[in-house]
């Protein structure tokens, strides 16, 4: 009589679960003997056979789908499909541990150490990437800056850089957004001569004043303004 083992017993004897038994049995590597009563068993010489192969081959199946063909993970024996989709399910599983993992300082200090050490190895081409990006997207960026800075929409920057300077009404080749350094609040549109004339008078209305009272004065005197100048009469 041929000797038999149980599929319980053969899986811890080849260290294998029964449903890769079974998966052999349909592939015809082994021969599973059902005699009902969920009494099933294998041949020892079959289990035998697989533990020669497992040692000489050293065959590698997918705990998951079962599969050999693989390709497998090289610290797992998971096929790379099922290894994919068995991380989603657990990143979903325990979503709110890693939230909360996420948020302590152990997280943060081990994700800047890793960031550190990539950016030490590579730091020459992060950088030429930086440069390439910016003369590619110049314009694009330097928009995004103003309105960022200025905490306006893109719609009203380029709605109020087309406009003409509120002091003088001019256009010229440079405008510029006036705001408050102090409250950081927009207040209109100037050309760069504008901008820096308010702007070293340290945006005060009294010395304005001052300088209109100053250049009225010279006009009632012995002087005389032409073409924007001051000059004798």
């Amino acid at each position: 009589m041929e000797n038999l083992m149980s599929v319980a017993d053969a899986a811890k004897e080849l260290d294998i679960d029964r449903e890769t038994l079974k998966n052999w049995h349909k592939k015809g590597k082994i021969n599973i003997i059902d005699r009902g009563w969920n009494n099933k068993f294998i041949s020892v010489n079959d289990v035998n056979k697989m533990r020669e192969i497992k040692m000489k081959e050293k065959i590698k199946y997918c705990k998951m789908c079962f599969c050999e063909e693989g390709p497998f993970c090289e610290d797992r024996w998971q096929c790379l499909e099922c290894h994919k989709k068995y991380q989603q399910d657990m990143r979903l599983k325990h979503i709110d541990k890693r939230k909360a993992y996420n948020k302590t300082e152990k997280r943060k200090e081990k994700q800047l150490e890793r960031a550190n050490k990539w950016y030490e190895n590579h730091t020459e081409d992060v950088l030429e990437s930086r440069k390439e990006h910016y003369e590619i997207n110049q314009d694009r960026l330097n928009i995004e800056r103003k309105c960022k800075k200025y905490n306006i929409t893109e719609d009203k920057y380029k709605e109020m850089i087309g406009k003409n300077c509120e002091i003088c009404g001019k256009r010229k080749w440079k405008m510029c957004i006036d705001h408050c350094h102090k409250t950081n609040k927009v207040r209109g549109i100037l050309c760069n001569e504008c901008n820096s004339g308010i702007g070293f008078l340290k945006d005060d209305s009294k010395l304005l004043q001052n300088a209109i009272n100053y250049l009225s004065g010279i006009e009632k005197s012995n002087f005389e303004v032409k073409n924007g100048l001051i000059c004798s009469r």
